[in-house]
């Protein structure tokens, strides 16, 4: 972590997105456990691991890079990861009503983008 604020003095890191290998046996066993205990014991940042064949291109096979299901997934993890909210509760009183969740949703997406 020392290394890091030293090569960008005043500014935090917000997340480390980590590209990792295929090989599930390797990363199960040290990549993916070490990266998650330095996150959450030393540096306080948070890591979203991908593995290198879901991330990216690689070939011509269809790969998970060109599925926007898996992009969205992944974007929804790191959302929360920075401290978003990926979904809202409304009152109970309000509930069942369609029309009343729609204006919610609305009232969401202008007050977001304002």
């Amino acid at each position: 972590m020392a290394r890091l604020e030293r090569e960008s003095p005043g500014h935090k890191i917000g997340m480390l997105l980590a590209i990792i290998s295929d090989s599930a046996g390797e990363n199960g066993r040290y990549v993916f456990p070490a990266l998650k205990r330095w996150s959450h014991t030393i540096s306080g940042i948070p890591v979203q691991c991908v593995q290198v064949s879901k991330a990216l291109k690689v070939g011509d096979k269809k790969k998970m890079a060109n599925d926007p299901q898996y992009a969205a997934g992944l974007l929804l993890k790191m959302n929360l990861k920075l401290g978003g909210e990926n979904c809202y509760a409304i009152s109970p009183e309000r509930v069942g009503s369609r029309e009343e969740g729609l204006s919610l949703m609305m009232q969401v997406i202008t007050t977001d983008c304002d």
